[in-house]
């Protein structure tokens, strides 16, 4: 569900991940139809828009110097599946500051431009993933609940994302029907001859 004004957008969706390869989502209207597929590399964004036969594809370096917010793959891998990630690639753990408080435990990163922390339970489930810039113009926080053990591995069924900008606040929750892992997906996207591409200064 997304919150647009005083209406809340539902849809349905289903993803297929190859870890720290592909990502691809495809959410749906009535009776299952596709209306929009994102597909996301390591290195790329694409979106196809089926109702209006169009489609967006550039890189996360385009993307994130056009938008002035830093995003790539592993970032929001890390969010979507609920794992600790490194948002600045600098490798540097050493910096990596490690506290307890209220029976949770906190894992700080900081660089020159972003701050990041990581908020872990005692169960070691990651509840909450912050990330923050410096001077606090742009902000991405995902929250985890209703976690499941799936073939061993704790999964969270309900995630809400909210993003704060200088210009505008944007929140999502999605939960999670069904979740499988270390099964063969096809991740092959086709965009039709007929689409028109987009830019990001087309979209409003």
């Amino acid at each position: 569900t997304i919150p647009n004004n005083d209406v809340t957008i539902k849809t349905n969706g289903s993803m297929k991940v190859v870890v720290d390869s592909c990502m691809v989502l495809s959410f749906q209207a009535l009776f299952g139809i596709e209306v929009v597929r994102v597909k996301l590399t390591t290195d790329s964004v694409l979106i196809i828009d089926r109702l209006n036969q169009r489609y967006f594809s550039d890189s996360f370096a385009v993307i994130s110097s056009l938008a002035n917010i830093p995003i790539d793959y592993f970032s929001l891998q890390g969010l979507i599946l609920n794992r600790v990630f490194d948002p600045v690639k600098e490798n540097n753990f050493k910096n990596v500051i490690s506290s307890e408080s209220d029976q949770m435990h906190s894992l700080q990163l900081a660089s020159s431009s972003f701050h990041t922390q990581f908020l872990i339970d005692q169960n070691y489930a990651l509840k909450r993933t912050f990330v923050s810039s410096n001077d606090n113009s742009v902000s991405l926080m995902a929250e985890y609940s209703n976690f499941n053990g799936i073939n061993g591995i704790d999964f969270p069924f309900a995630t809400n994302l909210f993003l704060s900008t200088s210009s505008r606040q944007l929140s999502a929750d999605y939960t999670v029907e069904k979740v499988d892992f270390n099964t063969q997906v096809e991740v092959k996207t086709i965009i039709p001859s007929k689409y028109k591409r987009i830019y990001l200064s087309d979209i409003k």
